[in-house]
């Protein structure tokens, strides 16, 4: 597999995921994972279901800080847009 960018935050626009995603989708190989929840889950996953990178990014929804430092140690980049 490629390279890994993990993004983690609530799912508002003001985290900016839209803007990774659009950026994921520019970057052939490169698979995305995003950790939180919230009221823009579903803009966002029809966002990865338009560009056709679902196979690529994934929404983790909420996810317990007991587990953030494993994701953290997976990621080949952090994205904090």
């Amino acid at each position: 597999t490629g390279p890994l960018v993990v993004s983690v935050g609530a799912l508002i626009p003001r985290k900016g995921h839209a803007i990774v995603i659009d950026a994921l989708a520019r970057l052939p190989g490169v698979a995305l994972r995003i950790a939180g929840s919230g009221p823009e889950a579903a803009a966002l996953q029809a966002q990865i279901d338009t560009l056709g990178i679902g196979d690529r990014v994934t929404l983790l929804g909420q996810t317990p800080h007991a587990a953030l430092p494993r994701l953290f140690a997976a990621a080949d980049v952090m994205a904090l847009a």
